[in-house]
């Protein structure tokens, strides 16, 4: 025969560590803490009053009830790759002084297991034109991802001086999402600058661009159970 009165365990599982209620508050297990209870869960006096029920033949049975209980609860998880594997790649804009068109893109690259690609415009995106060059990072693949679902960035977007090494570069750190999914600069370099030889950035009518991803980190949902949407 059980007694009148169980311990009662409400375990609340999370994606960090289980949650206990107990005696009306919430007691979190770590692996540091890793076992709750009470101290005086119930006195001696009542527990040797047989009328009570707790002690009978001189044997009692103590028992416990777990509830499980699904996660409501909203967070979010942030992670930071710093120099992720492959994070630089280089596009070669070859014949570049007959080039014509509004804006050209790069190869995709494969980089921090995102797809990027480098997006040229060559009068500028912006009025007036015949100014500047402007030069963006796109990335690919963000709408395969779940809603919510976002990337900090940082990089750095680089024109190579092809003799010296003095390149012409900025870093930008910036959230990528799926209605977010390229940044860059619309005046990255002047087109008075990228055309006097002196500065070694267009050889042999090749002019060298280059991306560099620095460091990036997901941001994603605790909910979430997979960032990458199911293919239909």
């Amino acid at each position: 025969m059980y007694a009148k009165n169980l311990l009662k365990y409400n375990v609340h599982l999370t994606q960090v560590t289980p949650i206990l209620m107990l005696d009306g508050r919430l007691r979190r297990f770590s692996a540091i803490k890793n076992k709750w209870g009470l101290s005086q869960m119930l006195s001696l006096s009542i527990f040797n009053n047989a009328s009570n029920g707790y002690l009978i033949g001189d044997s009692c049975v103590f028992g416990v009830e777990v509830f499980v209980i699904k996660n409501e609860g909203k967070g979010e998880h942030f992670s930071m790759i710093k120099d992720p594997s492959d994070g630089a790649f280089t596009w070669e804009v070859q014949k570049f002084s007959e080039l014509t068109a509004e804006f050209y893109y790069s190869p995709v690259y494969l980089a921090g297991r995102h797809q990027w690609k480098l997006k040229l415009f060559l009068n500028g995106n912006t009025q007036p034109r015949g100014k500047h060059l402007s030069l963006f990072l796109e990335l690919r693949d963000c709408t395969k991802f779940h809603a919510g679902w976002k990337l900090f960035v940082e990089f750095t977007l680089r024109i190579r001086d092809q003799v010296w090494s003095d390149h012409h570069e900025k870093t930008i750190r910036k959230w990528f999402n799926a209605s977010e999914n390229e940044w860059g600069l619309t005046s990255f370099i002047s087109l008075t600058e990228i055309k006097n030889q002196s500065n070694n950035f267009i050889v042999n009518d090749t002019l060298i661009v280059e991306g560099v991803l620095n460091r990036l980190s997901v941001l994603k949902d605790f909910d979430g159970a997979s960032l990458i949407r199911k293919e239909d």
